[in-house]
């Protein structure tokens, strides 16, 4: 798909989320060779926050959690870029559950960068075809109904 038509398809779902590390991985190298620009970035910590700790997003380990469990990211379109919302928590040593939040950072990336996300982005627009198809078929089924009550009623 073209980046113009994964943009549209993006706007029409409103949005995307991922939980994905591989994402994650994709975003840093993004960030790192200077194509990200990073809108916020700030520390849920308390004290790191006061204390201005440094919040360097082209690094690994400032990301580095558990897969799925403690990575959100949402995607939107923002004046014609791909608008990332990240939300890192820390996750507890067993099993991997969220503990607590780590950082929040907006990132703003050039169009191209929505070639990365495709994959999900396509998913999500099979999914919003599939409800859209379903309601269609519910409003069909009401309407069958309706129709043969109203003919059978008044023979």
């Amino acid at each position: 798909m073209t980046t113009k038509e994964l943009f549209k398809i993006l706007t029409i779902v409103n949005g995307v989320t991922s939980h994905s590390w591989n994402i994650v991985r994709v975003l840093i190298d993004h960030i790192a060779a200077g194509v990200g620009s990073i809108k916020e970035a700030t520390w849920a910590d308390k004290y790191k926050s006061e204390q201005n700790y440094t919040l360097n997003l082209a690094k690994v380990d400032t990301w580095s959690t558990y897969d799925n469990s403690c990575i959100d990211l949402c995607f939107t379109i923002k004046n014609d870029c791909l608008l990332c919302l990240a939300k890192i928590y820390e996750g507890d040593d067993f099993d991997g559950h969220k503990k607590g939040l780590r950082f929040t950072a907006v990132i703003i990336f050039p169009a191209f960068v929505i070639q990365c996300i495709h994959n999900l982005i396509e998913i999500e627009f099979e999914n919003f075809l599939d409800d859209k198809h379903d309601e269609y078929l519910r409003i069909q089924k009401q309407n069958w109904i309706d129709n043969l009550k109203t003919e059978l009623l008044n023979n």
